[in-house]
């Protein structure tokens, strides 16, 4: 006996019942058939209804490619192909025919199990897919023995309105008895090749359709299941809801979903094997626009997932999911240890994941408190192009180079849940649930606590001024006609307001919006003791429609007002939480929101390049507005930056676009970095917070349009070379050296954050000037390309101490002639006691050392050619920065001697030994075989 219970794959919009978006003749066919496809464009996602004529983008999945793995692709996107253009029939229908081998070049057997397909018109600009935007696919029957199906419906989950009908449609490979039932009665059946009904209910509840269907001894089944009439019930919650998930107990959920405007609710999960039921029908919180559900008798132990049936016409996973299983990119997940399984067929599209009972993890981080806002020095990390394991557990192993650097704070790229895997993170969907690329939330929560134990605190950037089309909260309100947002969409304007938006723009006027938004702050502070966020874009929080930027930068009461809401609702759970906003808008908005406390970013990028390439006419080389003063502010919560994600490279731009003259040539790299070190006291010199992108302590060189293949072009998101090499370099050393003592300066000396300073920087020749009561510095640098000659002004007389140089002046009647070359600085302070120089080499203070042999094999000598007396920490460090050895070689009289490293269990690859004695380090690298 042969029995065949039909599997299907899409979702149903409400009234449309049992109609289809694709119809294949004949329905049971080969690959050596010739078939005709007809597409109703009103039918999914409905982008391509009225559309007058369009074009099938199509190819096979087979047994060996996997699911969802599109082969012999046919169709040019974009073009007018013939090849895939379609025939419009009429009634928004379309059909095209072909031979299955012929049209997709198959040969011998290649074992196609479904035809694929998207929709679209000739430019590509409107897509025809599942109404949950996804592909649509078609079964070939299996035709080796007698065969049916059900052809309508195709649907998934379907609920039935009162004055709905149901089409039912069973066909058959041959002539057959076929017998429809509606909860065991029946309700049709006869003999033929196809047996079809359009049923009504007639009580509420729970149905399951089902057909045999014998031909020749053999028997068919199929069935499906579908609630009449769902009723979403007003009660009271037993107690007060988070949106998302509540664990009641270790056996009790409470599930709760904002969605106004919406009729019914209904969950679908594991629970009850994703099958529309009544009593898994949501109720709603009476007066609001919550729904919610009780489930009970759950396995502490087990894994559970579930979606939401939203008006019987769209299924989503939780918008505020704390973790989002994706059929479609999970395979590629490595870091994820232990990563749950995806429920295939049960559920199509993303589901949301979770279990009654967690581990609690052990924080260590209780007494842990950010460090005060003038000393910040913010490290910008995008993990992709950081480590190449892009994993937080190997970015646990690097935080003691950071911490060696002197930064304070990390901030990281969005980590969010975002389409794909390979991402910059800007294309959030999930904003509660942590992406899975780099790890798992485990991992990520021993990052912030390792973090909190060396004194560094955790950034996150996160994205609210837009999301996609994968966004369930998109897809909740979605018009298919016009491909947008709906225009009663409680969550996205149908149209951006401003100019810079990109995928959909989120309104924040809207009360639906900031309950959305407060869930997702609070939850990252509490769950993953987040200690601030970086909002990109801050600027788009307006209602105010703006044509250009101009227009958006002007002062916006409403988006000061949507803000600050953020903000109070942010330091009411964390008073010390750092809020840092990508603004650029109005000095007279940003001030007064920096009164509030919130940190803005100050992009210094253009101006500090122009000095560093040796280029200032029109001021242009004039970095003055990194000043918070300059902009008339009482606080300095500017966090200026000469390098950000977004900014093209300090070097890249000296090396390509220099400027010269007889005998100096920035394009020249020792000379590119040495002018790099020059902005970089200049940078860390004007008080306030600062941010470093990675690796600019090393003069990271790569373009930001760098490609893939090595090309510059626009390729902006593509991954960038790691270059953890680049410690080794002599030139790259020094000036890590450099961004090392004067972070220190910065953090550790209070004259750092003196509120008295001057700048003059708007030549070539450039000049800061702190003033104290107890201390003072004057900071001077030649950006020319020529040498100069230049009095400069000294608070007062006396001896001054050059911090870099390691001379002193002699100042009388406050002033200093100097002869200064091209690229030539100097730190001069009145009092050296507080700024010794924290970056000499070993060497400078008399130990002498020597490894070998190297390459190693085995064993890794350390020779001391010289005594000493000193205790020297020692540290095997690997290409990427990670500290995976350490331990101390103790002072003797005796220079012949030596200490052995066992470095028999390394991998074979460069590493680098770092050896520090008190202020002094010397970096050795060697090679293992």
């Amino acid at each position: 006996m042969i029995r065949f219970f039909f599997t299907v794959v899409m979702t149903l919009w409400l009234g449309e019942i049992a109609a289809q978006i694709v119809v294949v003749e004949p329905a049971f066919f080969t690959v050596d058939s010739t078939i005709t496809v007809t597409y109703d464009a009103t039918q999914g996602s409905g982008s391509l209804k009225d559309v007058n004529q369009f074009y099938t983008h199509t190819g096979v999945i087979t047994s060996s490619g996997g699911a969802g793995n599109w082969q012999n692709v046919q169709g040019n996107w974009g073009t007018d192909d013939a090849k895939v253009k379609m025939t419009n029939i009429g009634d928004n229908k379309h059909q095209i025919t072909y031979n299955v081998r012929d049209f997709y070049g198959l040969s011998g057997d290649p074992g196609v199990v479904q035809l694929s397909f998207v929709f679209r018109n000739v430019d590509g600009s409107k897509e025809g897919k599942t109404t949950t935007g996804g592909d649509i696919f078609v079964d070939l029957p299996e035709l080796d023995e007698f065969n049916a199906f059900f052809r309508t419906p195709q649907e998934q989950q379907i609920v039935v309105e009162e004055g709905d009908r149901l089409n039912i449609e069973v066909v058959a490979s041959e002539e057959a008895d076929i017998i429809i039932y509606a909860n065991e009665e029946i309700i049709k059946e006869g003999r033929g090749n196809q047996l079809s009904i359009e049923y009504v209910p007639e009580l509420t509840g729970d149905y399951v359709i089902r057909f045999e269907a014998r031909a020749n001894g053999a028997l068919v089944e199929g069935s499906f299941s579908f609630v009449y009439q769902p009723f979403s019930f007003e009660v009271d919650p037993p107690m007060d809801l988070e949106l998302g998930l509540n664990r009641v107990s270790s056996t009790e959920v409470i599930i709760a979903l904002q969605a106004p405007l919406k009729r019914n609710i209904i969950l679908l999960s594991n629970i009850n094997d994703y099958k529309v039921q009544e009593r898994f029908v949501m109720n709603r919180v009476p007066d609001e626009d919550v729904f919610w559900i009780l489930i009970s008798d759950l396995n502490p132990n087990q894994d559970y997932n579930y979606q939401f049936l939203v008006d019987g016409a769209i299924t989503i996973a939780d918008p505020l999911s704390e973790l989002v299983l994706d059929p479609d990119h999970d395979s590629a997940v490595n870091n994820f240890k232990n990563l749950p399984s995806y429920p295939e067929g049960q559920a199509s599209g993303r589901v949301s994941y979770f279990k009654t009972e967690t581990s609690d993890f052990n924080w260590t981080d209780q007494n842990f408190q950010s460090v005060k806002k003038t000393d910040l020095v913010v490290y910008e990390i995008l993990l992709r192009d950081f480590l190449t394991s892009h994993s937080y557990v190997d970015l646990i192993d690097t935080l003691s180079y950071l911490k060696d650097l002197g930064v304070n704070a990390i901030e990281l790229m969005p980590i969010q849940e975002y389409e794909a895997n390979d991402s910059w993170g800007y294309n959030p969907t999930y904003h509660m649930a942590l992406d899975k690329y780099y790890g798992s939330p485990e991992d990520f929560k021993k990052v912030v606590n390792a973090a909190h134990e060396m004194g560094i605190s955790v950034i996150v950037d996160v994205v609210f001024n837009h999301s996609f089309g994968q966004s369930p909260l998109v897809q909740m309100y979605w018009d298919r006609n016009n491909n947008r947002p709906a225009a009663d969409s409680p969550y996205f304007n149908s149209s951006p307001k401003h100019p810079f938006n990109v995928g959909f723009d989120f309104n924040h006027e809207s009360d639906a919006t900031r309950e959305y938004v407060r869930r997702c702050l609070s939850y990252w502070i509490e769950e993953y003791h987040i200690d601030g966020y970086r909002f990109d874009l801050s600027k788009g929080f307006t209602q105010n429609f703006s044509a250009n930027n101009n227009e958006m930068s002007a002062y916006d009461a409403s988006r000061v007002s949507i803000l600050t809401d953020y903000a109070n609702y942010i330091w009411s759970i964390n008073p010390n939480h750092l809020i840092i906003l990508e603004h650029f808008a109005s000095n007279t908005e940003e001030r007064e929101l920096a009164e509030k406390g919130m940190l803005f970013w100050g992009n210094g990028n253009f101006n500090f390049n122009e000095a560093t390439m040796g280029y200032h006419d029109s001021n242009k080389s004039d970095f003055t507005w990194q000043s918070y003063q300059q902009r008339g502010w009482s606080d300095p919560n500017i966090i200026g930056y000469m390098e950000s994600h977004d900014e093209e490279r300090l070097m890249y731009k000296n090396l390509q676009f220099g400027n010269s003259a007889t005998g100096y040539n920035v394009k020249n790299l020792a000379t590119a970095l040495k002018r790099n070190e020059m902005a970089a006291v200049f940078f860390f010199s004007i008080p306030g917070p600062k941010m470093v992108w990675q690796f600019g302590e090393l003069g990271y060189d790569q373009s930001i349009n760098r490609c893939v293949d090595g090309q510059v072009r626009d390729c902006r998101l593509d991954r960038k070379p790691i270059r953890w090499e680049y410690q080794n370099e002599g030139d790259r050393a020094a000036l890590k050296d450099v961004y090392t003592k004067m972070i220190d300066l910065k953090v550790n000396n209070d004259l750092w954050e003196t509120r008295d300073f001057e700048l003059d920087v708007a030549g070539p020749v450039k000049t800061i000037r702190l003033n104290d009561l107890e201390q003072n510095a004057v900071i001077l640098g030649n950006f020319d390309v020529s040498s100069v000659s230049a009095t400069i002004d000294f608070q007062h007389d006396g001896i001054w101490y050059d911090v870099f140089g390691g001379d002193s002046i002699t100042v009388s009647n406050r002033s200093y002639a100097f002869n200064m070359a091209p690229g030539a600085y100097h730190l001069f302070v009145d009092d050296n006691a507080d700024v010794i120089s924290s970056t000499s080499s070993l060497e400078d203070v008399g130990i002498n050392i020597k490894i070998y042999p190297n390459p190693a094999i085995d064993i890794l000598n350390v020779a001391m050619i010289s005594d000493f007396e000193k205790e020297l920490h020692v540290q095997i460090i690997d290409i990427n920065g990670r500290q995976i050895g350490e331990g101390m070689i103790i002072g003797r009289d005796t220079s012949d001697d030596y200490e052995v490293i066992d470095v028999a269990n390394l991998v074979s690859g460069y590493y680098f030994l770092r050896i520090r004695a008190d202020d002094a380090t010397g970096v050795y690298p060697f090679f293992v075989k």
